[in-house]
């Protein structure tokens, strides 16, 4: 099942990519709507726990060319964002998901009305299989339930919470938020794309992210710093990157995998522009089904946290700046 999303996330890169390449722009968004059945929302960066994280390799070259126009601020959201080193985030009191307490529990599952195929209750299915079982809701409030369990039953799945949460949508109601309260805040914030504002209300409520990967066979964070905000170095003038960001807790990790990109433009001050190709997808795992690492492993990619690589980089690069901090008022 791993596999299998990871190859449709392959393909979407692949075909984000072309896209981009054929059009001369930095977005393929899909006007389609959110399916709460669509199990693309999980594609999983494989991973190797043996790979090296490249700013080592690399330390000696991080000023390939001149940086000296560039704001870092035009930059995508993982440069222009302050970034946490810290091995577990504390959980900011109150903090909530899809208008739920965390950390989510069995309890917290069984009062979300989830059915399986064939609108079968998750009541119902309790005694079942629990290898490769998904459930849904007929609303798009909540993720998806997938049930991540080698043997046993979906009940054991659940108290064993052997499980994750997975949402292929991004969206305000993920925060509660009306859709005129969104509109208001996206035109208060005109200057980013929707999928940044929504990347910076999670922020807003869980802080700084301390996890950093992305689909890389080498993880060198030099190559993704540099290659991000040096577009003209492609061959099409566009860099784009399947960027995966989280937030570590003791109890749980909370990641959202999306398409970055970064784009000559020549009407920019920086002479680059960014913005997120497509959705962005949302997991939360609890840390009985490992780390978000773990979670991201398998045996082709690496998906080691390049967090501390990443801030490094940065550093050389803008210097001792101060990146974009969250800003809690987005939640208010």
């Amino acid at each position: 099942m791993k596999k299998n999303l990871l190859k449709t996330t392959a393909l979407g890169l692949t075909l984000a990519m072309a896209l981009m390449s054929a059009a001369g722009c930095g977005s393929s968004k899909d006007e389609g709507s959110k399916s709460s059945g669509d199990d693309n929302t999980t594609t999983k960066n494989n991973s190797s726990d043996d790979a090296g994280s490249g700013s080592d390799e690399s330390s000696d070259n991080s000023d390939d060319n001149d940086t000296a126009n560039i704001d870092f601020k035009d930059c995508p959201w993982i440069i222009a964002h302050e970034l946490s080193d810290a091995e577990y985030l504390e959980l900011p009191e109150g903090a909530t998901l899809y208008g739920e307490a965390l950390p989510f529990t069995t309890d917290t599952l069984n009062n979300i009305p989830y059915h399986a195929s064939g609108n079968i209750p998750l009541a119902d299915c309790l005694n079942d299989n629990a290898y490769a079982y998904s459930f849904f809701t007929d609303s798009l409030d909540y993720p998806s339930l997938e049930i991540d369990a080698d043997d046993g039953t979906v009940s054991e799945a659940l108290d064993n919470m052997k499980w994750y949460l997975a949402d292929s949508y991004l969206s305000n109601t993920t925060f509660r938020i009306s859709d005129d309260d969104f509109a208001a805040l996206e035109k208060d914030h005109s200057d980013i794309c929707e999928e940044y504002l929504l990347l910076d209300m999670l922020a807003a409520e869980f802080g700084s992210p301390n996890y950093v990967t992305y689909f890389s066979e080498t993880l060198d964070a030099h190559t993704l710093v540099n290659d991000f905000i040096h577009p003209e170095s492609t061959d099409y003038g566009i860099s784009l990157e399947l960027v995966y960001i989280g937030w570590q807790f003791e109890d749980f990790g909370i990641a959202a995998g999306f398409c970055d990109t970064s784009n000559v433009d020549s009407s920019s001050p920086s002479g680059i522009s960014s913005e997120i190709s497509g959705y962005v997808n949302l997991v939360y795992v609890p840390i009985e089904n490992g780390t978000l690492a773990e979670y991201y492993h398998n045996n082709d990619y690496n998906s080691k946290n390049i967090v501390k690589d990443v801030i490094a980089e940065k550093q050389k690069v803008f210097g001792d700046v101060e990146f974009i901090k969250p800003d809690p008022s987005l939640l208010q």
